[in-house]
């Protein structure tokens, strides 16, 4: 992943690349940060790819900490994720909060799952959840696994009778309700009143403005 021009907007990009060195695709991260918006534009979909291999989806770092961009990848045909990174772990959370928030994201989607970045956080976890490779701690090395991706997690071919399909992952996202999901897409949804005036920054000069601040602080510290 890095930083790419498209005109007068700047991405955080993550590139796909072929076995030849080909392009199969680019990716420009959604969730950007505060501080990102004072000199990043933000991507506007998420868009999967062909690899020869299978249908490949992308995550960039603070992707990862919601559950929507992964579910809209896999909804999207993707077949397994790779999530390049700076981290996976949120600050005063428990104990390996990170590793967690990356098997749920395979196990919810039934998906595997890479992460690439220095150190433990570097793994490969299949679509049933399990950690398949992990890097050792504080360390940089590369780790690998074989994924089936034409299996499915679960064989719940006792049910198939009653539901059609014994391949769990089929059968969850067919029975997805989506009617009743509109707090999900609502741009201001009811919990939000709890904040009252608890608003983010969303423009470069607000950013600019807040960074201005925090100098100004330090500067009367030192």
């Amino acid at each position: 992943m890095g930083f790419e021009r498209d005109g007068e907007r700047l991405y955080n990009t993550a590139v796909l690349m072929g076995r030849k060195g080909e392009v199969l695709g680019k990716y420009h991260k959604v969730q950007i940060l505060s501080v990102e918006r004072w000199s990043l534009r933000g991507g506007e979909g998420f868009p999967v790819f062909q690899a020869d291999f299978g249908t490949v989806g992308m995550l960039i770092c603070y992707d990862i900490m919601f559950p929507e961009p992964a579910r809209a990848l896999v909804l999207n045909g993707a077949e397994i994720l790779f999530n390049p990174t700076m981290g996976i772990s949120g600050a005063g959370q428990c104990e390996d909060n990170g590793l967690l928030r990356v098997r749920m994201r395979a196990l919810d989607n039934f998906v595997p799952l890479v992460v690439s970045k220095c150190g433990s956080e570097t793994m490969i976890v299949a679509s049933d959840g399990n950690v398949l490779a992990q890097a050792g701690r504080s360390r940089e090395e590369v780790v690998s696994a074989t994924v089936d991706l034409d299996g499915t997690p679960v064989d719940h071919s006792q049910w198939e009778v009653l539901t059609g399909t014994w391949d769990v992952k089929a059968r969850f996202l067919q029975e997805r309700l989506p009617e009743f999901y509109g707090e999900l897409t609502a741009r201001r949804p009811p919990v939000l009143d709890r904040y009252g005036g608890k608003r983010l920054r969303h423009t470069p000069e607000q950013i600019r403005e807040a960074y201005q601040e925090i100098r100004r602080r330090w500067s009367g510290k030192r």
